[in-house]
């Protein structure tokens, strides 16, 4: 293939992959990012006058659909007691975050904002629970029951599709590695078929923190797996195939992965922004931020 030709088919893929991103995403939101410029293919700290301040151990983070309330997990050093904590855009203005649940982490909105998952410890082993909106704020979450929450087994991170099909990791008997992905299908709200996404995206290693796109089409996680330029663990990117399986996972690159964990990747609901959690590979840990970087990078990996 000439030179010139190749150039146009990647501009082609490249128009074609942002075409797909934003008719999934609401472009259209305005979206106040705690007052912060936008970003490009660098990642850089996000909100250090607001959510990741001094001294705090930020986990990771999650907006509404509408993009007017934002949830992020409060730990300590030893990430031994998470908190839930939330704050809502009024008035032109974020609120003063408050604790929403303690002890509960990785927190997700549905697709249509009416629950927020998360994960929280029960008496044996840690499972996905589930919080319903109210009239006023959030009740009080409950244990989504098994198949999703084994029952020997922990289950960790969750996101949910448009169509309401979760992902989830867990360390449940039967997989490929330490911590695998599974993929539950949603009917008539419950939830079955769970499947072990298998090979390329699970491993021997830890597969785990998935951010599925609404549309399936494509999942950024986080593994373990031999990485030749950094060490600890990093974000991967993933195209789900036509016949259902996955293409092997992509290295998102030194803009976002580091010898440090890179972990719990999020894209907001505007599609614009890929924010993650930076955490010192040393426990107790002595750094726990959010990061943010424009989903471009996401572009420049698949070309």
């Amino acid at each position: 293939m000439k030179p010139a030709h190749l150039i146009l088919l990647i501009l082609l893929l490249s128009f074609l992959f942002n075409c797909k991103l934003s008719a999934q995403f609401n472009d259209g939101l305005k979206i106040d990012y705690f007052g912060q410029a936008p970003q490009g293919k660098t990642a850089v700290v996000f909100a250090p006058d607001f959510i990741c301040t001094p001294g705090k151990f930020v986990q990771n983070c999650c907006f509404s659909p509408d993009g007017k309330e934002f949830v992020f997990v409060l730990n300590n050093k030893n990430w031994n007691h998470p908190a839930i904590m939330y704050t809502q855009y009024i008035n032109g203005q974020w609120s003063e975050p408050d604790t929403l649940f303690d002890y509960a982490s990785t927190p997700y909105f549905s697709h249509d904002g009416k629950l927020l998952y998360c994960n929280k410890k029960g008496p044996s082993t840690r499972d996905i629970w589930v919080s319903r909106r109210a009239e006023k704020g959030w009740q009080e979450p409950v244990k989504v029951p098994f198949p999703v929450s084994s029952e020997n087994g922990n289950e960790f991170e969750v996101c949910e599709a448009a169509n309401g099909t979760l992902y989830f990791s867990s360390n449940r008997p039967g997989g490929y590695g330490d911590m695998d992905i599974y993929r539950a299908e949603s009917v008539t709200g419950s939830f079955t078929n769970i499947t072990n996404l298998g090979i390329p995206i699970n491993s021997d290693s830890k597969d785990e923190c998935p951010y599925i796109a609404p549309d399936e089409s494509f999942m950024v996680f986080n593994d373990w797996k031999h990485n030749e330029k950094f060490a600890g663990n990093n974000l991967y990117l993933s195209y789900k195939k036509e016949d259902g399986t996955w293409t092997g996972p992509k290295d998102l690159g030194s803009g976002l992965n580091t010898n440090d964990l890179d972990i719990y990747p999020y894209i907001t609901p505007d599609g614009k922004y890929l924010i993650y959690t930076r955490r010192s590979n040393l426990y107790p840990a002595t750094f726990s931020q959010l990061y943010w970087v424009s989903t471009d990078i996401l572009d420049s990996v698949k070309d």
